[in-house]
């Protein structure tokens, strides 16, 4: 149910048209993994830094990570907590191309 709103992928909105995506940004409340599966083809030919939220469920935290990482894409991974004081945490997945790496 999308309570009327017409959505879309990233790849639907965004693959034909010219520009590329430096950096991808999701905090999308357990919705994560539903971006990254609509973004493939973007992440793909734009290789950005990916920065997303993955504590809201377990699809995030495990599926965002082992989605990505069947792609073969030469990504970096790095897990961060942001809340480490509180007893569910903040959690955000970077992940970065290879290049990025100095």
């Amino acid at each position: 149910d999308n309570n009327g709103m017409d959505c879309r992928t990233l790849d639907e909105l965004y693959i034909s048209k010219e520009g590329t995506f430096g950096v991808l940004k999701a905090d999308i409340e357990g919705m994560g993994l539903n971006f990254v599966s609509g973004a493939e083809q973007i992440i793909r030919r734009d290789r950005p830094l990916l920065s997303l939220s993955i504590y809201h469920n377990a699809s995030e935290f495990a599926g965002i990570y082992q989605t990505l990482k069947s792609w073969n894409l030469d990504y970096h991974f790095e897990i961060k907590s942001f809340s480490p004081l509180t007893p569910w945490g903040e959690h955000s997945l970077f992940a970065y191309p290879k290049e990025w790496i100095c």
